[in-house]
């Protein structure tokens, strides 16, 4: 019963801290056509099903460790102040390991121009972010559904991931793919640090995120 009772009071702390969030992001972000835009066509493509439902349905057909389908979103005020951070422009090229519902790449084509590339092994959010990315006329992102783990690292000269839930073994081979990525790339990735043999730490900053405040480290490669 108590774990019950503790359970409750986190759920609405989460609520009431993603309320507060939404508020702070639509005072900063509520002016910008790109984001009206965006968060009418998410709302859209996601009404009869929420991205949580969908991550923890695809655990059930997806071979991989349950962890790493936990679902956790970027919100875009977030997104907005790590692209703006790096100063990413139209000439530059994001890539996504593992997308979930891409708001990162989203925001990235939507508010700054540049190219992007979703890496996503489901089918769902493969589906709905080509969904979203067609509404939007957004023809410069690419969403591919595969595993990050087994397929090629696509050139690029920002990275993003996020390694809060992943197993051990899963990051350590997620760290094999990062290693593929091109001299002088940047590379975003939350809670967990890249190897520091090949990629040297620039900053680290904290931010919020949809399941409360993480740490973000910003980092090139060697």
């Amino acid at each position: 019963m108590l774990e019950f009772i503790s359970l409750l009071r986190l759920a609405w702390e989460n609520r009431t801290y993603r309320k507060q969030l939404a508020a702070e992001e639509e005072k900063m972000l509520g002016g910008f056509a790109w984001y009206r835009g965006l968060m009418y066509a998410m709302r859209r493509t996601y009404r009869w099903k929420n991205p949580f439902l969908l991550a923890r349905s695809a655990r059930r057909k997806i071979d991989l460790p349950p962890t790493d389908l936990v679902y956790g979103e970027t919100p875009p005020i977030t997104a907005y102040q790590l692209l703006t951070k790096l100063g990413v422009d139209h000439a530059d090229h994001v890539v996504e390991c593992g997308g979930g519902t891409s708001v990162f790449s989203l925001v990235a084509v939507s508010a700054l121009g540049c190219r992007a590339t979703v890496l996503e092994i489901v089918p769902k959010f493969v589906q709905k972010t080509r969904q979203i990315a067609t509404t939007l006329g957004l023809e410069r992102v690419k969403v591919k559904q595969c595993d990050i783990l087994a397929e090629p690292l696509p050139e690029g000269t920002v990275y993003y991931l996020t390694g809060t839930t992943f197993s051990e073994q899963s990051w350590k081979k997620l760290q094999r793919r990062m290693a593929e990525a091109p001299e002088g790339a940047t590379a975003i990735s939350l809670t967990v640090k890249l190897d520091s043999k090949a990629w040297e730490l620039v900053d680290s900053v904290t931010l919020p995120f949809s399941w409360g405040e993480n740490s973000v480290y910003i980092q090139r490669r060697i």
